[in-house]
């Protein structure tokens, strides 16, 4: 899911150049930074926090627990997989 980026400096005003920022390329992901935390409250009890592993691939890492805080399952999660 990271799309990656380049931009570069150009001529801005005639006689001036932009300096490339050292952030002139990397990877955009529609999740948030790396190690970011996101959590879906199933409203049943159970919660599944993502936390974002790989901005380049938008891979996340799930814990899912019960209603008393147990974790009952925990896995990896890319871009395009299920899990049940």
């Amino acid at each position: 899911d990271g799309q990656h980026y380049t931009t570069q400096g150009g001529k801005v005003i005639k006689g001036y150049f932009a300096k490339e920022p050292s952030n002139a390329s990397g990877y955009m992901s529609p999740f948030g930074k790396q190690g970011a935390t996101y959590v879906k409250d199933m409203h049943n009890g159970y919660k599944a926090t993502f936390k974002e592993t790989d901005t380049a691939t938008g891979e996340m890492w799930v814990t899912v627990t019960d209603k008393y805080g147990d974790v009952v399952d925990q896995f990896n999660l890319k871009s395009g997989d299920t899990h049940y």
